[in-house]
């Protein structure tokens, strides 16, 4: 080939090259060349990854040259590249397993002195030697590929870093705002499926009480049916005690049809990425897709998702911290139960509610008879275990939504949503007589003692939902426990629109 013919072909290449919107485009204009002057049947660039020392294929980076081929060609051949100054045809071409006629010239593409790339040529086994390839043609070929492939590479990487980048600052903003963990959890979650739609994210988070597991929202993904292989992958792969995980409550179901059977994703297909927090891991970010997606998956990609998870668990973290502070500032720290500016708080709360809906509510204040004789006849400290042992009681009976709190001194006193009066003295006569029926082991001056106590119970309902307010229902229940007190004590009596009145067990 003559030097005009050469400088020729360069020329086309690199106008091709500077004319290509895409990495695809280039290289499509770039084989259309090659073939009408180097009379190739096909082409193709394969990408080298250096962490398996293999090369794998791009989807477009193909002309005229199946899938099927290139892959019997990598896994039938073993490359090895001389150096192209010293240019001999015979050391670049490898016969074709499937086509006895055809054979392939392959050239290394180097970015930065770091072999990138493999350029396969398909041309018949007959033509090589009129091809006139020789090392000047060589370098003009791989150079304009190699300076657009470096450039795409640089503009993916610069993309990636904007997307993840993004994508941080999405997920950070959104779990920023709230401290509640398990909704820390569901809007990560969903961040993740949005900006990773080949992929359905599954946490798993291991820490104090809090061991649950959740998952994305995704059409072929049902957490609940994919929860044991989820456990058994945490147990085996990742050493969890899974005994005590449980599936995050309002996790999406989807029905299990038959397009959804053939896209089920493959919990076999899967990555763990670990959510570290002060050098101690929390739990894991589970990443589980349908065939190779996960491999798809770019260096830059997991990089961000590993940058996320850490996120995700610290927001966690932080939540759970602010919570048990929250916790400890509205407990009394004698008896465990709420104090009584929590008590206060939320009993506001929940006469808002029960006005706004038409909902019941109650509340029952109790107070231990003749306590002030008991603390001077066995002491302070027997008083105290008589205080805890009774606030344990009233957690026990009371349910959920039950707010129960230490009024003051001797004096408890329990909020009861969505709970008519009957209601309130039914679960007010449970407590009264648990009380009294409880052996009460205390340390006195005199060593442990075992001792009987009582309580008077005094119940109000939210009757006049215009009128009624914190103070006048505490005062309601307030008025009927002072009834309770001098009525003989160790009974419950009620409020009826200011009519008190004395519980009845078979009323």
């Amino acid at each position: 080939m003559s030097g005009f013919e050469k400088m020729f072909i360069t020329n086309e290449l690199l106008s091709a090259l500077a004319g290509s919107l895409s990495l695809n485009d280039a290289f499509k204009k770039i084989f259309i060349i090659l073939e009408t002057h180097l009379k190739i049947k096909g082409a193709s660039v394969v990408i080298y990854n250096p962490a398996d020392r293999n090369f794998i294929i791009q989807p477009g980076f193909q002309y005229k040259l199946s899938k099927a081929k290139i892959l019997k060609l990598l896994s039938d051949q073993k490359f090895e590249f001389k150096n192209t100054e010293f240019f001999d045809i015979s050391r670049h071409i490898v016969s074709d397993n499937i086509d006895a006629e055809m054979s392939y010239l392959y050239f290394p593409l180097f970015v930065n002195s770091r072999l990138s790339a493999m350029l396969l040529l398909h041309i018949k086994t007959a033509e090589v030697a009129e091809s006139r390839i020789d090392a000047n043609l060589v370098e003009a070929i791989s150079t304009p590929i190699s300076i657009i492939y470096e450039r795409e590479l640089l503009f993916n990487e610069t993309k990636a870093q904007k997307n993840g980048f993004e994508f941080l600052h999405k997920l950070t903003n959104a779990i920023n705002k709230t401290l509640d963990a398990e909704s820390i959890l569901r809007v990560s979650l969903k961040i993740i499926c949005q900006t990773f739609e080949s992929v359905v994210p599954v946490i798993a988070v291991s820490h104090a009480n809090f061991r649950i597991v959740a998952a994305g929202s995704h059409k072929c993904f049902d957490l609940e049916s994919n929860f044991g292989a989820i456990l058994e992958q945490l147990k085996e792969n990742l050493n969890e005690d899974v005994s005590e995980f449980s599936i995050i409550k309002e996790t999406p179901k989807f029905k299990d049809d038959e397009t959804e059977k053939k896209l089920r994703i493959n919990t076999e297909s899967s990555m763990w990425l670990s959510l570290n927090y002060n050098n101690n891991i929390y739990g894991y970010l589970g990443l589980f897709s349908s065939g190779s997606e996960l491999e798809k998956l770019s260096v830059s990609a997991i990089r961000f998702l590993t940058l996320a998870s850490n996120h995700i668990i610290s927001a966690v973290e932080n939540a759970r911290l602010y919570n048990e502070v929250e916790r400890l500032a509205s407990i009394d720290g004698m008896t465990g139960v709420f104090n009584y500016r929590y008590f206060y708080s939320h009993l506001s709360t929940e006469i808002q509610r029960a006005r706004r809906y038409s909902l019941a509510l109650a509340v029952i204040m109790l107070d231990i008879d003749h306590f002030k004789s008991f603390n001077d006849m066995y002491g302070h400290q027997a008083g105290d275990d008589v205080l805890r042992a009774t606030g344990k009681i009233l957690n026990d009976e009371a349910r959920k939504i039950d707010i129960v709190a230490r009024y003051g001194g001797e004096e408890f006193i329990l909020v009861a949503p969505e709970t008519d009066l009957q209601g309130a003295l039914g679960l007010a006569e449970r407590i009264r007589d648990k009380i009294e029926k409880n052996n009460y082991i205390v340390k006195s001056k005199n060593g442990s003692l075992s001792l009987k106590v009582t309580v008077s119970i005094g119940v109000s309902s939210f009757t006049d939902p215009g009128a009624c307010d914190n103070d006048t229902l505490i005062k309601a229940a307030d008025d009927a426990l002072y009834h309770a007190k001098h009525s003989g004590r160790n009974r419950v009596c009620y409020n009826e629109s200011g009519d008190l009145k004395q519980f009845r067990r078979n009323q």
